[in-house]
């Protein structure tokens, strides 16, 4: 791998290959949160306030917002 090329540097939100994730992917974009306290209770609000999930049920609500909990307590084992 050419660690000079471009579509390598880190400091760059550009598409890079991202053979990590699967080598059939085509290049992408991925930005990684530098803190991640809360990091899915805020998507989820995020998500929300963007009216990406308007018509859903309180069920339905009630099932995200435990989960975006559930990931934000989550410790790598």
């Amino acid at each position: 791998m050419d660690v000079d090329n471009e579509l390598f540097k880190k400091n760059l939100i550009m598409p890079e290959p991202c053979p990590f994730l699967h080598r059939s992917l085509p290049i992408v974009s991925i930005i990684r949160p530098t803190n991640t306290e809360g990091a899915a209770t805020g998507a989820l609000a995020f998500l929300t306030a963007m009216g990406l999930f308007i018509g859903q049920s309180q069920g339905f609500f009630a099932y995200m917002k435990q989960l975006a909990q559930d990931a934000d307590s989550a410790t790598r084992g």
